[in-house]
C-alpha cells in the first residue's frame, strides 16, 4: 500500500500531523511519502505563502483571526466556481501526474487547500485510489465543505454534527483523534522526566509554549508567573523558532535559577511529561500532545481564528481552563498548580492512536 500524504507550509501543525502519520507508517514499514501541496502550483507560490504565514502569526495576529471569520462567513469564496478554487485548481494536472507516476494507492490531505486540489484532480481523472483528509483543529475549517473526498477523519465524536452541518456526508465521517507523534502515548515517570530538564524532582513545574513559532503574551505572562510561584516551583518557557522571543526572555528573565529559557525543543513529549501544568495557546496539535500526556492545560487566546474552536471545545470538555486577561491566566495556572498538588493521581483513559487508526481503516478499505 502506497500512501501519499499533502500537507501545506500555512502553519507547523498540518506538517506536524502530516510527519506523525508518516511516522506510524513507517514503524510498519509502509510506503509513505509527505508533499507541500501547494508545491504543485509552483515553488515560488508555496515560498511566499508560508512566508506571508509567518508574518501574519507572529506580528499581525489580528489579521489572522479577522482573515479566518471572513472566510467563515463567505464559503462561496472556495467552491468550484471562485478564483481560489481555480488557483488551488492549477496544480491538480502535475499531481495527477506525481499520483500515476508513483503509484499511489492513497491521498491524504492534511489541509484544506490540499484537499480541494485533490478533489479537482478526482473531477479532471478517473483514479483508482482512496483519498482522505484529516483535519487538525477541532472544527470544521473553512473549505472543507468544498472538498469532496472519500472520507474525513476528525478529531472527536462530538464534532460530527458540525462536519454534517457544513455539508460533508455523515457516512464519510470518522472520528479518530488528531495524530501526534508515537511519543504522546508513551509515558515517562514525571520524576524522571524533571531530572532530564534539570528540574528538582521534588519542585513543581510550569511549562509555557505558544506554538513553534513562539507568539503571545509570554513576557507578561512569564513575569506574574514568577511574582506569584513561590520557591518549590521551576518554569521553562519554549520560544520555538523565534530567536528575538528567546533573547528577550534570557535578558527579562536572567540571573534567575528558578526559570529556564529554551527554543526549540525538540523532545515534546519528555517536556510534558516532565509538567504539572501546561500553558500554551490552544493549536489544534499542541492540545492534542498535552491530552495524549494527561497533562492539565491553561489555554492562552493568543491568536483567534480556528483556534477559538479548540480553546471553546476544551474548555466544554473541560480538559483546560483560560483567562481574559494576564491576571486572570496567572491566577489560573496557579490553581492548577495547586490542584494538582492535593489531588492523587488516577489511572486515566488510554487516547486513541489516530495515525494508527488511519491507517487501519485506509488498510480495510485496500482490501475489500
Amino acid at each position: 500500500m502506497h500512501t501519499l500524504i499533502l500537507s501545506c507550509n500555512t502553519g507547523e501543525g498540518h506538517n506536524a500531523c502530516a510527519r506523525a502519520i508518516k511516522e506510524y507508517y513507517d514503524l510498519i514499514r509502509e510506503v509513505c511519502t509527505i508533499e507541500d501541496s501547494l508545491s504543485f502550483v509552483s515553488e515560488e507560490v508555496s515560498n511566499i505563502v508560508a512566508k506571508g504565514h509567518v508574518l501574519i502569526y507572529r506580528k499581525l495576529s489580528p489579521i489572522f483571526g479577522w482573515g479566518y471569520e471572513y472566510a467563515q462567513n463567505h464559503p462561496r469564496q472556495f467552491d468550484s466556481e471562485s478564483l481560489f478554487y481555480h488557483f488551488i485548481a492549477r496544480g491538480a494536472d502535475d499531481l495527477h501526474r506525481y499520483i500515476v507516476e508513483n503509484q499511489y494507492d492513497n491521498v491524504i490531505s492534511t489541509h484544506p487547500f490540499s484537499a480541494l486540489m485533490l478533489t479537482e484532480v478526482c473531477k479532471r481523472y478517473e483514479m483508482n485510489i482512496h483519498t482522505a483528509f484529516v483535519a487538525t483543529d477541532y472544527t470544521c475549517c473553512p473549505g472543507v465543505n468544498c472538498s469532496d473526498l472519500d472520507l474525513y477523519f476528525i478529531p472527536d465524536m462530538t464534532l460530527v454534527d458540525e462536519f454534517v452541518r457544513q455539508g460533508i456526508p455523515a457516512d464519510r465521517i470518522l472520528p479518530s483523534g488528531i495524530p501526534v507523534r508515537q511519543a504522546f502515548y508513551h509515558h515517562l515517570p514525571k520524576e524522571d522526566a524533571k531530572k532530564a530538564f534539570g528540574i528538582d524532582p521534588a519542585h513543581k513545574h510550569i511549562v509555557i509554549a505558544c506554538g513553534s513559532m513562539g507568539c503571545g503574551p509570554m513576557e507578561k505572562l512569564s513575569q506574574g508567573i514568577c511574582r506569584h510561584m513561590g520557591n518549590g516551583t521551576e518554569l521553562t518557557i519554549v520560544c520555538g523558532t523565534n530567536e528575538q522571543r528567546k533573547r528577550a526572555m534570557e535578558e527579562i528573565h536572567a540571573g534567575v535559577s528558578s526559570v529556564h529559557i529554551q527554543g526549540f525543543v525538540k523532545d515534546m513529549p519528555l517536556l510534558l511529561d516532565s509538567a504539572d501544568v501546561y500553558v500554551t495557546k490552544p493549536g489544534g496539535l499542541s492540545t492534542t500532545e498535552a491530552v495524549g500526556k494527561h497533562c492539565p492545560m491553561v489555554l492562552i487566546n493568543a491568536v483567534g481564528g480556528c483556534e477559538n474552536y479548540n480553546l471553546n471545545h476544551f474548555l466544554r470538555t473541560g480538559k483546560a481552563v483560560t483567562g481574559d486577561s494576564i491576571d486572570e491566566l496567572v491566577g489560573a495556572c496557579l490553581n492548577v498548580l495547586q490542584q494538582s498538588e492535593t489531588n492523587q493521581p488516577t489511572m486515566q483513559e488510554p487516547v486513541q492512536n489516530a495515525a494508527q487508526f488511519i491507517y487501519e481503516t485506509l488498510r480495510e478499505r485496500q482490501n475489500r
